[in-house]
């Protein structure tokens, strides 16, 4: 908080004092409110809690009745977090970054001497991006001679960033949906009684406040976002799900996976398009964040599987035959079986 204090100060006493193209009321009012190292902070711990939910299932810690508090929290308490963290980023990166490139070219023609030594850091990492960065176009010379200079766009690191940021943002999305369907058809099925592994209760699912702070007590140590107590968790739940019916879920649960699948196919072909992977086409495991090429491959084949057999559910088909969960596909998440 004392570096964003010092950082909104140094840059509104820099937009004052310098007549840049980006001084407006807009930016004066983004830096003023924007906490750049709180949110770069809770961007990582936001990933480190997804990867330590997601690691849950790959050691198969979890049992089939605690599959909805999982994915409830995963999705409504984490994932939705991610997402507006993600939203206020790119806030910064399309308006603050452009200001930084500018400021930093004034001062280098202005000659000015910065004795701050974490202003010259910033200066000489944005200079070293905006010079070097691979995606900065080259211009031709008409002497074959001469070499190739590159032609100086303040806005190059801008595109850079976004291109990686809306990768990013694409895999949350993706992974928003996914779980928020998984724990929509869940309730759906616990209310018609469709589960495979449940016993005869009405509520199957797990309100043990002991597993519950099993599962995400850890959590209490961070910060932001803050740990949810069991009530508090409990009544977001009933809040969420409980007030639809089993169609209803069942059609928010097709719709999610729906969405799930587009997201993770844009993803892929974002990725694969690319030239850093046409210059790596044998390597199948590139990933950002938590999540490789193979992962969303086969999250898409789960979502289209899931949403036909949610699509049968929905039409009356086989009312008597309970649903099992199949994890042999992957991990993270499982396949309806009828």
């Amino acid at each position: 908080e004392k570096l964003d204090q010092w950082l909104h100060k140094y840059l509104i006493k820099e937009i004052v004092q310098t007549n840049l193209s980006t001084a407006n009321a807009q930016t004066l009012l983004l830096i003023e409110k924007t906490s750049y190292f709180f949110q770069f902070i809770l961007n990582w711990t936001l990933l480190i809690m997804e990867y330590y939910l997601l690691m849950g299932f790959d050691l198969s810690l979890y049992s089939k009745r605690e599959l909805y508090d999982v994915y409830f929290y995963f999705a409504q308490i984490i994932l939705f977090t991610h997402i507006n963290v993600y939203k206020t980023s790119k806030n910064i990166l399309n308006t603050t970054v452009p200001f930084l490139v500018q400021l930093n070219q004034k001062q280098q023609t202005n000659k000015n001497q910065i004795n701050n030594q974490f202003v010259q850091q910033i200066n000489s990492l944005i200079q070293h991006h905006s010079n070097d960065d691979p995606l900065a176009e080259f211009t031709n010379e008409n002497n074959a001679s001469q070499k190739k200079t590159k032609r100086k766009n303040p806005n190059v690191l801008v595109a850079t960033n976004n291109e990686y940021h809306e990768q990013e943002l694409l895999l949350i999305h993706g992974h928003f949906a996914m779980s928020t369907a998984m724990h929509r058809c869940l309730k759906a099925l616990d209310i018609e009684r469709r589960l495979k592994f449940s016993s005869n209760d009405s509520n199957y699912f797990l309100r043990d406040e002991i597993r519950y702070r099993h599962r995400f007590l850890p959590f209490a140590n961070l910060c932001a976002p803050p740990y949810m107590p069991h009530a508090d968790f409990l009544h977001i739940q009933h809040l969420s799900d409980n007030r639809y019916t089993a169609s209803e879920l069942y059609q928010d649960a097709i719709d999610n996976f729906s969405q799930a699948k587009i997201y993770f196919e844009t993803y892929l072909n974002r990725v694969t398009t690319s030239k850093q992977y046409q210059q790596q086409t044998l390597n199948r495991t590139f990933t950002t964040g938590f999540t490789s090429l193979i992962d969303a491959e086969s999250y898409i084949r789960i979502a289209k599987m899931n949403g036909i057999v949610l699509k049968l559910l929905l039409g009356g088909h086989k009312p008597d035959v309970k649903i099992d969960f199949d994890f042999s596909l992957h991990a993270h998440y499982p396949t309806l079986k009828l």
